[in-house]
């Protein structure tokens, strides 16, 4: 592929006589110039806002007196159109035609600006013609302009539909295809039609292979053939008939289906040569592995089962029940690589149309296949539903699990915990000793899934099978919740606070001493406040016990913290805002004496300040201090107001706002999402890993029985060096190098046991080093406890909320409210819609980046479905209802029940407002229309869906009467 020339974003003065060559009035300013201009506005009472972004079109006789560069004032247009440079807009990384096309649409933003100040757009006309509008529609316009600091604040409705305007009459005229990406919500806008053009022509499988038809790498073959012009034929030969044919074989493809793939097969091949190791490349390798791996029966070689049941177990388990899973992890990988390759859309489309049938089928023969398994696993172990409500809890169970198998390919011990954990089916109180010791429902289900889907499970290790027995004796008793609800949550849980905050105290105060504020460091350490008495633990626990027991207490305390957040909230935000929006503060601020005074006094005070503050640390007297700030004070004066040094002065101020600019925008954030991602990615890629050498352990029908003996020796010692992995990864590092799971247990347990580091030396008669080395790994085993526990205590009936609670939609394990509302770990949507904009502001949108973040909001529908299929549905029990559609909004999910009966649908909308999840029937449809009987059945399991989905509800059902209800 072509390299990207960057000449234009180093060079913007030859940008700007490329768009002046069609725009006369176009300059190209600085974002500090801008503001400058935008000041003055302000200072005359305009309602702009502060974006740089946006093109602002001024008078010539609005920039005397701004000091903007000469180049800026000349010529004769009576309006300019100033746009700021590509490096205030972070384009470095955009090609010379990407940053002309974005300044094409900037300048085409600016041309439909002017126009909406034309008497057509008066006050009256905009207000009528923007509440013409559905109020939703209206609602996610004034939500996406103030996301992107297009109005401000309290913008009236005609200041919306002024600015909303230009921005819809660009995006049509430009990128229609994008007016479903800023505001999805509006109806009519043009949808990407792929077309489906299909790929039968492009096989080539008349002309005969020219290798011999035991080559097994036919990728390798082909690609070595094609890098010759002259044997590209013969090149797309080999592949469609060897690979093409090897799969037809392994996946049972009629012609009618081989013929189309081998026309996927051609496709890539071209691409192939791209680069050192293309995704086209990947794609084929996969699909040639997918082959090898499915031509013979595999087994998985098991010498530690054949050890424990003292030969009675065979050393090789069939993966016969595996085998569609292997395939449907190999054409994940496909589809992954694919969306990488540089396709035609109408290419691309094709090609994923065929994968999506391959994946969907595969899915359907692993459902068919594992729900009965599944089922069969909890009815042995006991889970058995006791009502119509927990029936239908259990096939989402199953369904979530069937999830799992589809997306990763296998599933632990915990994802089984945490499914029934976030479950309306719970496990029973243990009643016996006897139970006890065989172990719990859960216990009982990880034996017959380690049974029944070998390969597939992985039974659970036997620290989480401990975990699991001790947390059964103290969440699954009468006796354990006692101890547990107020011994020790409460006074455990106060020590926990009360240590945590002297830690921070300590931390605090030592950092002090360091700057001199304090005493020496060692004082504070041995000195600094105690607040762990044992007066203190019984007071904090106290409090904790009324909190957990007590309603009106807990009520009392929660509307003292309210106010107290109102109350800081207005100190700290309303006040300070009030007194700046405050006419007396604008009209200091932004009056041109003001104004005059800052861009002419400010450096040179600042200047003097600093020197005169520098001297005073190196011990000067008072008043050569002053002669020393008065000197750089004069001195920065005079550089700043002689054009030499006005000119550095520029370039210098330019240069940090861009580095800081730079670094807010790109660096900081960038690292922030860089240690997420990466601490997802290192458990990720642990586990793939460990997968990935079972998966090379496995045996193939038709290997020696060398092989076989040579691969159970090497399980043999695979297997502790596997668990020894896993316990030290997620028990000694994760949660020791995890922030969140760090603090405070894993502190708190630190400070606790490190004081016995000497003691326990001097008792063993190991070496401090040893000891310290010892004792630093085990508070991550106190931090994966707590995580763990937390989930456990959810799993039992007795456990239970009285009332339904928000379930998960998503799958970082967000609720309705999670998805929709915009936070550090929330707000899905919008920041999907929100990616999806700023990828079209950069001028010329990656197609495969586009599709990266339309496959997420898909991914998105596709979890509110299962939502509402899992939860909703079934409690009609009518086949004739079902979801038809969901439509995302930025800020708003709306979803259409179709009744085969009926033509107008039912749709329900549940949307974010002043920060709560509000639901609303938008159109009654066929809820009018059918039976009073069915209409109030659905009414009523619609308060449980809204409860489910973070609505706000007067009185939430209470499980006992929603349970009894739908008998």
């Amino acid at each position: 592929m072509a390299e990207l020339t960057h000449t234009l974003w180093a060079n913007p003065s030859l940008l700007e006589r490329e768009l002046r060559q069609h725009t006369p009035n176009v300059r190209l300013v600085s974002e500090r110039q801008l503001l400058r201009v935008l000041a003055v506005r302000k200072s005359r009472g305009d309602r702009c806002t502060w974006n740089s972004r946006l093109p602002v079109v001024v008078d010539r006789e609005e920039l005397t007196g701004l000091e903007m560069p000469a180049c800026v004032l000349e010529g004769n247009e009576p309006r300019l159109i100033l746009l700021t440079t590509p490096d205030d807009r972070l384009l470095h990384n955009s090609g010379d035609d990407a940053i002309l096309t974005c300044y094409q649409h900037l300048v085409d933003h600016a041309h439909f600006a002017e126009q909406c100040f034309s008497p057509a757009f008066n006050e009256t006309e905009c207000e009528k013609r923007f509440r013409e509008m559905p109020e939703a529609v209206q609602r996610e316009i004034r939500f996406v302009l103030s996301s992107e600091r297009m109005i401000a604040a309290d913008a009236t409705d005609a200041d919306v539909y002024r600015v909303f305007v230009p921005v819809e009459q660009e995006l049509k005229k430009n990128r229609p295809e994008a007016m479903g990406d800023f505001f999805p919500l509006m109806e009519g806008h043009p949808h990407k039609n792929a077309s489906h053009a299909p790929l039968a022509a492009r096989a080539v499988s008349s002309t005969p292979s020219p290798v011999s038809p035991d080559i097994r790498n036919h990728v390798r073959t082909a690609i070595d053939y094609y890098r010759r012009p002259e044997d590209r034929d013969t090149a797309t030969a080999i592949l469609c008939d060897g690979l093409g044919g090897s799969l037809a074989t392994v996946l049972n493809w009629d012609a009618a289906r081989t013929t189309p793939w081998q026309g996927v097969l051609a496709l890539l091949l071209p691409h192939t040569t791209e680069g050192k190791w293309p995704p086209a490349a990947k794609a084929l390798y996969e699909l040639q592995k997918l082959a090898l791996d499915l031509a013979k029966p595999l087994y998985a070689v098991a010498p530690m089962e054949y050890v424990r049941s003292f030969g009675k177990l065979p050393v090789r388990k069939s993966l016969d029940k595996a085998r569609d899973v292997i395939l449907l992890q190999h054409l994940h990988k496909v589809q992954k690589h694919l969306r990488r390759v540089a396709l035609r859309e109408e290419e691309r489309s094709a090609a994923e149309r065929l994968l999506a049938h391959e994946i969907h089928e595969a899915e359907h023969r692993i459902e068919s296949q594992f729900r009965p398994i599944l089922g069969k696993s909890l009815d042995e172990a006991g889970l058995l539903p006791q009502n119509r409500v927990e029936t239908i809890a259990r096939e989402k169970l199953i369904s979530e699990l069937l999830d799992l198998v589809a997306h990763r390919g296998f599933f632990r011990f915990s994802d089984v915990r945490d499914a029934i954990a976030r479950n309306q089916l719970k496990l029973p109180d243990i009643s016996n000793a006897r139970e006890f010791w065989h172990g719990d429902a859960l216990l009982k289900v990880d034996r017959v899934l380690a049974r029944e889907l070998f390969g597939i499970y992985q039974h659970g290790e036997s620290y989480l099978r401990g975990i699991q027995r001790m947390s059964g004796a103290a969440f699954g008793t009468t006796i354990g919740r006692w101890i547990t609800l107020f011994l020790l949550l409460p006074f455990g849980g106060a020590f926990l606070a009360l240590e945590s905050l002297q830690h921070i105290a300590h931390g605090v105060l030592g950092l002090a001493s360091l700057v001199g504020l304090t005493h020496a460091a060692g004082e504070v350490t041995h000195h600094g406040p105690h607040l762990v008495t044992w007066w203190s633990v019984l007071l904090c626990g106290a409090f904790f016990l009324g909190l957990l027991h007590w309603l009106p207490f807990r009520n009392h305390v929660w509307r003292g913290l309210c106010f107290l957040g109102r109350a800081i909230h207005a100190v700290c935000v309303k006040v300070p805002s009030a007194i700046v929006a405050s006419r007396i503060v604008q009209f200091a601020a932004l009056n041109p004496l003001s104004q005059f005074m800052w861009r002419n006094l400010a450096f040179p005070i600042i200047v003097g300040i600093l020197a005169a503050g520098m001297a005073i640390l190196y011990d000067l007297e008072p008043w050569k201090s002053l002669a020393v700030g008065g000197i750089a004070l004069v001195a920065a004066f005079s550089l700043v107001h002689s054009p030499p040094g006005r000119r550095l002065y520029e370039i210098v101020i330019e240069s940090c706002l861009d580095t800081g600019r730079f670094l807010w925008a790109s660096i900081i954030p960038g690292l922030i999402s860089w240690f997420v991602w990466l601490f997802r990615e290192v458990a990720a890629a642990v586990e793939r890993m460990l997968y990935s050498v079972d998966e090379w352990l496995r045996f193939r029908e038709g290997q020696s029985k060398e092989s076989l003996f040579f691969k159970s020796v090497l399980a043999l010692m695979w297997f502790p060096i596997a668990y020894v992995v896993r316990f030290v990864f997620y028990l000694l590092v994760e949660p020791q190098v995890n922030p969140v799971k760090h603090f405070p247990v894993v502190t708190v347990s630190h400070k606790v046991i490190w004081p016995m580091v000497p003691q326990l030396a001097s008792w063993t008669g190991l070496s401090v080093w040893t000891w310290s080395m010892v004792v630093n790994g085990i508070p991550g085993i106190f931090g994966f406890m707590a995580w763990e526990l937390k989930e456990n205590w959810r799993l039992y009936s007795a456990n239970r909320p009285e009332r339904l609670k928000p379930v998960s939609i998503g799958h970082h394990g967000e609720t309705m409210r999670g998805l929709l509302r915009p936070g550090f770990h929330s707000g899905t949507i919008p920041k999907l819609f929100r990616k999806l904009r700023s990828l079209w502001a950069c001028g010329v949108a990656k197609p495969e980046k586009l599709h990266h973040l339309h496959e997420e909001l898909h991914h998105t529908e596709e979890a509110i479905r299962s939502m509402i299929e899992r939860e909703f549905l079934p409690l009609l029990d009518m086949p004739q209802v079902e979801v038809s559609y969901i439509r995302l909004g930025c800020q708003r999910v709306e979803v259409k029940l179709h009744h085969t009966s009926h033509e107008e649908p039912l749709v329900l909308a549940w949307e974010l407002a002043n920060g709560a999840v509000v639901s609303d029937i938008t159109k009654q449809g066929w809820l009018t229309k059918v039976e009073p009987d069915f209409a109030s059945r659905v009414r009523r399991a619609l308060s449980g869906l809204n409860a489910i989905a973070a609505a706000p509800l007067p009185e939430p059902p209470r499980w006992d009467e929603w349970s009894q209800e739908w008998k």
